[in-house]
């Protein structure tokens, strides 16, 4: 198995994206590696949001991006942080190739059923199509993990 240099972690600010950051970090402090989070705010192709509501929303992204570095810095590891508009696996897998990432730690909503055919999963299609391996966290454990605290 290869070393583990790059740690790519995709977040959508929930709590699940927010748990995969702490495992990350965890994890990434006992490689010596480097975490990379991406956050991607796609504009769907049906709505026509107005321009100073997107750019309200392009700021809480930028704003949550900060924040999720200042976490990873605050733990002594390097931190990059990238803001995509293409769609979210897209811009997963696309982060992954350019940065050579060897890991991608992301959390998992775990919807099921109705939810998951309409909504799809984000994680799921990584899953399939990433290059490397990829490691989820699952919501379910970051919201037990929120009652424990």
């Amino acid at each position: 198995m290869s070393s583990i240099r790059t740690i790519l972690v995709p977040v959508d600010f929930s709590a699940a994206s927010d748990r995969a950051l702490e495992y990350a970090i965890e994890l990434a402090t006992k490689l010596d590696a480097k975490l990379h989070v991406l956050h991607a705010l796609h504009r769907q192709s049906l709505m026509t949001p107005s321009g100073e509501w997107w750019e309200g929303v392009h700021r809480a992204a930028l704003d949550g991006l900060n924040d999720a570095r200042r976490r990873v810095e605050a733990s002594g590891r390097p931190c990059e942080t990238e803001l995509s508009e293409a769609y979210p696996v897209d811009a997963i897998l696309d982060a992954a190739a350019k940065l050579s990432a060897e890991l991608i730690v992301m959390g998992s909503h775990g919807h099921t059923g109705l939810a998951h055919v309409v909504l799809g999963s984000v994680t799921e299609r990584t899953l399939r199509q990433a290059r490397c391996p990829v490691l989820t966290v699952n919501a379910a454990d970051a919201h037990e993990r929120e009652l424990r605290a």
